[in-house]
């Protein structure tokens, strides 16, 4: 080994370093010390969040089971076989968990102590030793009183008031005096800028549940969660709001990424903190500079903190899609005339406009409207371009008269202006995120598909010679912009989004890009009826195009690439071994569909990895902190089982500790 780095290419693609690298790391964590010595596994080691009871004694932990069946596995194994069963028979006693393998972990957990550790560790109490008591949930429970000494506190403090979380509330935690009046009037206030729903409106875009008798589903402004009752301070001046039981948000399973609703127990809230702003892709989120982001740690294979300040090319878990489930409101038919309405539609007094050349689209949009409301007379006009003028060609539009129709219309909160706009432009246009909420799958697979058919447009380009399709919606609107983002995550696709600057007398305009892998899996859900638009729809399904998504990638921890080796070869596998080998960001992963090809293996031999790959609903992304945000105010929740959620389009942010369970006698003597 040389002192500095090998020049040749070969070894290079091979990863030798030189002396002073393999020393001194690419930082001190990944020094030679610090993974040789410090992070040697020295005894079995659990990982998980930690949550307060005061039902334990100073000198007890509360362990879930689950955990305690993993960290104390070797010991019941070791006790099962002193019984007279063989050391096979004994570890499928603990992978079956019968009552005999139970007995064994209930007396090694009586014999073995465990050390609490939460990094960083900074002196000798961020080591102490605890007795084990196994409890239920899937949290590491302690008692409060010794949270000075770790530097652990039970509040994030992690998201800035415009952090948007998705929530389901049980209809109990409704029942509680002030909190549904709270929410309720919140589901009105947070669109008073143009937009101000009633919530008792005959449209029944209410707030009510679309799927589950039992709770009801929405998405709001963490800072605008209900804030009933007198708070507490913690250690930090904090102010805490204990929360009813029923409230549950978005987070994603640490080991698996797959995405659920976790209990809520408190809402803490804090008036100045440093903020920065953190970009995964094209997701964006505002957090606090003293608390942690939920990476993948390719040491445990599980998820690990890190402060905003070390997120640089760490690979944190997005949720894909809105995890609220799909509501009830709307059918295909009305979603697809809301669309068109909201890209070529107005409302002026009693009459509702649509402009648009094409005969079968015009009809369509009558033939929907009469549906709802029959009771409007039409009038055609057509506007021929003057000669020397610079028109794309002919103009045709339709008015509809009639009270009830505009009023029918308006109700939807689409095409309103604000307070002191009076001159009609489409800078305000918005789709009502009611509708998204509480909307069909169908329904907003309509809307979409309106929306397509009015501004939007299918891009064939041949130019590569292999013919590549894009999709692409184009408006001035900055609150259709964002709504059409919530619209694209609600269905799970992808998208990024472009800036054109003012230009003359036009208007900042933005061009929203979905994914064409997504929407390609999806295809035959978008029902466009305009014929350019149908005919280069099915040109695009015609092409069978074999999409290879560079982006979905799944993290691999060590361990388990030493274990995918075996049959995943540079022979076998060129391209995803010298991934992994090479990678520059310093993490091991894998586009998702190269490993399919080792469904069987993974199942049998890796389950946490096929876990992850079959969890498609949790996207990997790079992470970066963008910018500086200043001071702000900051809010989080305390979750009972899993200290984790989901805000703004899939962000994960969460806290965890160590518990580490000695080995030796010597060990379990030094504990006590």
């Amino acid at each position: 080994m040389g002192l500095y780095d090998p020049e040749d290419v070969k070894l290079k693609n091979k990863s030798v370093k030189g002396l002073l690298k393999w020393a001194l790391g690419t930082s001190p964590k990944r020094s030679a010390f610090a993974t040789k010595v410090l992070g040697s596994t020295v005894d079995t080691v659990g990982r998980g969040v930690i949550v307060p009871s005061t039902k334990l004694r100073l000198n007890e932990i509360g362990m879930p089971v689950d955990m305690a069946w993993d960290v104390y596995a070797p010991f019941v194994v070791r006790k099962l076989v002193q019984r007279n069963y063989t050391p096979v028979d004994a570890m499928k006693m603990v992978k079956q968990r019968v009552p005999a393998a139970f007995y064994a972990l209930q007396q090694a957990v009586s014999e073995r102590p465990v050390v609490m550790n939460r990094a960083p560790s900074l002196h000798k109490l961020s080591l102490m030793g605890f007795n084990v008591r196994l409890t239920s949930g899937k949290a590491i429970k302690i008692n409060p009183s010794i949270v000075v000494p770790y530097g652990a506190d039970f509040d994030g403090n992690c998201c800035d008031f415009d952090s948007e979380i998705y929530l389901k509330i049980s209809k109990s935690a409704l029942d509680k005096p002030d909190f549904l009046m709270y929410i309720t009037s919140i589901n009105n206030q947070e669109r008073n800028e143009g937009m101000k729903v009633d919530v008792n409106a005959s449209t029944a875009l209410k707030f009510t549940n679309q799927k589950d008798n039992s709770s009801v589903f929405v998405n709001m402004k963490i800072g605008n969660f209900p804030r009933v009752g007198t708070p507490v301070k913690d250690r930090n001046g904090a102010d805490v709001y204990r929360l009813p039981k029923g409230v549950e948000v978005a987070a994603c399973d640490p080991l698996t990424g797959k995405r659920g609703f976790y209990e809520v127990e408190a809402l803490t809230v804090e008036d100045s903190c440093d903020t920065v702003k953190v970009k995964a892709g094209d997701r964006e989120v505002i957090v606090s500079t003293n608390e942690s982001m939920a990476v993948f740690d390719q040491t445990t294979g599980a998820l690990t903190k890190v402060a905003p300040k070390d997120l640089e090319g760490k690979l944190v878990p997005i949720l894909k899609q809105d995890p609220t489930p799909f509501g009830t409101f709307g059918d295909r038919d009305l979603g697809w005339v809301l669309g068109s309405l909201i890209s070529d539609g107005w409302v002026n007094g009693n009459i509702v406009g649509y402009a648009k050349t094409e005969d079968k689209k015009r009809a369509e949009v009558e033939r929907i409207l009469r549906q709802h409301q029959p009771n409007f007379h039409t009038s055609e006009y057509r506007d021929k371009p003057a000669p020397g003028r610079n028109k794309l060609g002919e103009s045709v539009k339709i008015h509809m008269y009639g009270k009830e129709l505009a009023d029918w219309v308006r109700q939807f909160k689409l095409l309103d202006l604000p307070n002191g706009v009076s001159k009609k432009t489409a800078c305000y246009k918005q789709i009502n995120p009611d509708l998204i909420q509480h909307g069909t799958e169908e329904m907003l697979w309509g809307l979409l598909s309106g929306l397509m058919d009015g501004d939007g447009c299918f891009v064939l380009n041949t130019a590569t010679g292999k013919p590549r399709f894009t999709v692409r919606y184009s408006t001035s609107s900055p609150a259709l912009r964002d709504t059409m983002a919530k619209l694209l995550y609600r269905l799970g696709i992808r998208y990024s989004i472009t800036t054109t600057p003012p230009r003359g007398m036009s208007n900042e305009a933005y061009t929203i890009i979905p994914s064409s892998i997504d929407i390609y899996a999806k295809l035959d859900k978008l029902t466009c009826i305009g014929q350019s638009e149908l005919e280069l729809i099915a040109k695009w399904k015609a092409s069978s195009p074999d999409y290879t998504d560079k982006k979905d990638c799944v993290p691999v921890s060590d361990a388990e690439w030493a274990i995918l080796k075996t049959v995943c070869t540079h022979t076998t596998d060129s391209g995803m071994y010298t991934a992994m080998m090479t990678n520059r960001s310093g993490t091991r992963k894998g586009m998702r569909s190269n490993f399919y090809k080792y469904d069987d293996f993974l199942k049998e031999n890796i389950p946490l990895l096929y876990a992850r790959v079959h969890e498609t609903n949790t996207l990997w992304s790079s992470a970066e902190v963008v910018e500086d945000t200043g001071k702000r105010q900051v809010f989080d929740f305390l979750v009972k089982d899993a200290k984790v959620f989901a805000v703004n389009n899939g962000f994960v942010i969460w806290d965890t500790v160590n518990l580490h369970v000695p080995v030796s006698q010597a060990g379990i003597r030094d504990v006590r």
